[in-house]
């Protein structure tokens, strides 16, 4: 007799790596909140429950680890924006700064409570220096 492992994993990770290579963009009181890896959380596999969205599962990450999230509710886009993590905010390192997040080497064109979690999903928050462009995707 075999019993069937239902539980829903995906990985997550968050990096700020980008600011490594942009650390003059960057006030120098705020040096000290980047990693000397980029890496604010190494990829890891969390479980999940049915219907919880990337939003949903990075709060509670952050939570559980004690990283610092800041986030606002946009109306426009009917989805949760994400303000800061780690305390690295927005613009912090240029006007063109931010972060973002991707699901399995591509970047929805939508907000993080909009994406519903799959089975085996994998997750990335990464902060921008330029809007993006200095970001890959593996997809």
């Amino acid at each position: 007799q075999t019993t069937q492992d239902n539980t829903l994993r995906c990985t997550l990770s968050i990096s700020c790596a980008t600011i490594l290579d942009n650390m003059d963009k960057l006030d120098e009181e705020y040096h000290e909140l980047v990693p000397s890896d980029g890496w604010i959380l190494k990829p890891e596999q969390f479980e999940f429950s049915e219907g919880e969205s990337v939003f949903d599962l990075l709060v509670r990450v952050c939570k559980e680890k004690k990283i610092h999230l800041d986030h606002s509710f946009t109306p426009a886009y009917n989805s949760a924006y994400i303000k800061a993590i780690g305390n690295l905010y927005e613009f912090d390192c240029g006007d063109q700064s931010g972060w973002v997040y991707g699901v399995n080497g591509w970047a929805p064109n939508y907000g993080c409570s909009r994406y519903v979690l799959k089975n085996g999903d994998t997750v990335e928050f990464r902060y921008t220096c330029q809007l993006g462009h200095d970001l890959k995707w593996s997809n």
